[in-house]
């Protein structure tokens, strides 16, 4: 009789390292919001749609390789969780954008405007209000989850947190 080899991880964990990577991607996008700037839209959501993808890659490999029915350790939140992912990722493959919530307000401009003086970046955007005082626009995604209004950048890292400890569960066993 042959021994059931233990499941090789590193496979999975190459893939919570490449959603890690991506979601780090979307808070350093955030760090940049209030600057003069500040990246594009397209960036962020190019980013979310590349953390989403990898995010599912994980959990096919748990899947696959490790414990078919995994869910079933989850409390229903966690459900809850996984399953509204699972579904947005869906969403973006499918129809091509993800729905998020994109919010704007004005804060004051975080710049050294010597360091501007020669030829502005691009994307490059400040207003100055008639006291003075420059101001712009740092934007914030959202989405919609069970029924309410929640930061993506927040929820990312709900979700990646929870597929990290699932990981770190199988691998001890």
């Amino acid at each position: 009789m042959k021994a059931k080899k233990k499941p090789d991880f590193d496979v999975i964990n190459d893939k919570l390292a490449e959603a890690r990577k991506f979601l780090s991607e979307l808070r350093q996008h955030n760090r940049l919001q209030g600057r003069p700037e500040r990246p594009s839209p397209d960036n962020f959501l190019y980013n979310l749609s590349a953390f989403l993808t990898a995010a599912r890659s994980i959990s096919e490999l748990i899947e696959r390789t490790v414990k078919q029915n995994w869910k079933n350790d989850l409390t229903e939140p966690e459900k809850a969780l996984h399953q509204w992912f699972r579904s947005t990722r869906k969403q973006s493959v499918h129809h091509g954008r993800i729905e998020t919530i994109r919010e704007a307000k004005e804060v004051p401009v975080r710049f050294d405007p010597s360091a501007y003086s020669h030829r502005p970046p691009h994307n490059f955007s400040f207003s100055q209000s008639m006291f003075g005082e420059a101001y712009t626009y740092a934007e914030t995604y959202y989405f919609r989850f069970c029924g309410k209004k929640r930061e993506v950048v927040e929820l990312c890292e709900e979700y990646i947190a929870l597929l990290s400890r699932v990981v770190a569960n199988l691998a001890n066993g």
